[in-house]
Parts: C-alpha cells; sequence; structure tokens
C-alpha cells in the first residue's frame, strides 16, 4: 500500500507538533499561574448585593473562603505570603455582616495570628483587641489571646501590656481575679519584678472579692517578685 505525499505531510507537520508540545512542556513544566492568595474584599454595596437577604449566609460562605484562601486547589500558602491588610478588611467584612459572632477573632488569633513576622502578628493582637473592646465583658477571654499573641508572636511588650490593662480595666464580677493580674504577670514576664509585684499588691489591697487560695497565690507571687 503507498502513502500518499499528502499524507506524509500531514504526518510530518503532525509529527512537528507534537515534538514542539513535548519541548514545550520540558521547558515549562515547573511553571505555574500565578494565582492570587487573597482577592480584594467586596465593596459594602457588593456585600449587601451578594447577600441576597441572607446575611448569616452570606457570613458563613465567606468566612470559610477567607479561611480557606491560599490553600485551594492542592495549594498550601505560608502565611508570610499572604497581604495582611487584605486579611483586615476581609475581617471587617465579616464583622459587618455579623458583629457578635467570634468567628473573626478566632480565624484572627487561631490562624492568621500565628505568622512568624512580629509586625503583621501585631496586626492580628491589635484588630482581636479592637474587636473584642466592643463587648469587652463578653469578649474578655479573646483579651487575654491577644496579651498571649502580642506577647509571644508580634514580642510586643508595650502593646501586650496595654492589651493587658484593657483586659484588667473591664469592671464585671463574673471576670475571674485573674484578669485583673494580667499586667503583673507581663510585667514579671519582661523581668520588671518591682512594678509587677506593686500591682499585686495594689490589686490585692483594693479588691474584696478574692478567695483565700487566691490571696495565698498573690501573696506568694508579690514575695517571689521582690
Amino acid at each position: 500500500m503507498r502513502v500518499s505525499r499528502e499524507v506524509i505531510g500531514v504526518l510530518a507537520v503532525l509529527g512537528l507538533a507534537l515534538a514542539g508540545h513535548l519541548e514545550f512542556w520540558q521547558q515549562n513544566a515547573a511553571l505555574r499561574a500565578e494565582t492570587e492568595i487573597i482577592p480584594v474584599p467586596p465593596s459594602p454595596r457588593a456585600v449587601s448585593a451578594m447577600a441576597f437577604g441572607d446575611r448569616q449566609g452570606l457570613y458563613r460562605v465567606l468566612g470559610h473562603e477567607l479561611q480557606d484562601f491560599g490553600d485551594t486547589g492542592g495549594r498550601v500558602t505560608p502565611l508570610l505570603n499572604y497581604d495582611y491588610d487584605r486579611v483586615l478588611t476581609w475581617l471587617r467584612v465579616l464583622d459587618g455582616l455579623d458583629e457578635r459572632s467570634d468567628y473573626t477573632m478566632s480565624l484572627a488569633g487561631y490562624l492568621f495570628g500565628q505568622i512568624s513576622d512580629p509586625r503583621r502578628a501585631g496586626m492580628m493582637a491589635d484588630y482581636i483587641r479592637q474587636r473584642a473592646l466592643q463587648d469587652p465583658v463578653r469578649n474578655w477571654r479573646w483579651m487575654a489571646y491577644a496579651v498571649f499573641v502580642a506577647r509571644h508572636r508580634a514580642k510586643d511588650m508595650p502593646m501586650a501590656l496595654s492589651i493587658a490593662r484593657d483586659l484588667a480595666a473591664i469592671r464585671d464580677p463574673s471576670l475571674p481575679v485573674w484578669t485583673r493580674q494580667m499586667p503583673a504577670f507581663v510585667l514579671a514576664s519582661v523581668g520588671d519584678n518591682e512594678a509587677a509585684s506593686d500591682l499585686m499588691g495594689a490589686i490585692l489591697g483594693s479588691a474584696t472579692d478574692i478567695s483565700p487560695e487566691e490571696r495565698n497565690f498573690m501573696n506568694a507571687f508579690i514575695a517571689a517578685h521582690k
């Protein structure tokens, strides 16, 4: 069976095309399309349109999207690659949909606040503080966690002390005594023992709702930091 020149020509073109495709693939196998980790957050008008009257439903959808940005399609993206200005904007978009849920504070603290970059960790600590202060009695635990993020992730002792003082200033009998002691703990952790001891002594001398066990602990703290 004789093959015509036309068929031979077509096969030759196809062979060249296949060879070219294989060469291109070998040269570019390591390349991936650049994708945006966190897209630009929607505007308030766009959020209103997207909700279709169900703001709680949209809150949950966008919350899970923010949690998963950068970790879809087989990717695992380091937190250091995230734009934290956009993270903050997304958190505030979510707060506009639900101002009482603590999901945004959990994202800021347990996810984005674990970054190894002190500056961006500080952004998360400050966000948690500002968000928690909107309802401090209800969110006092988040204030305490913001102290941890500022102290151990942001390495920002002035911020940690400032948040600790905000926590200690919350006056509500339902809060444990140690929330008033938090500034003393922060001071002690940086070696300012005299100030820590004085502050603990002031709390001990002014508070009337301290149990005997707590008094013993506070006296031991004062003695250890003189």
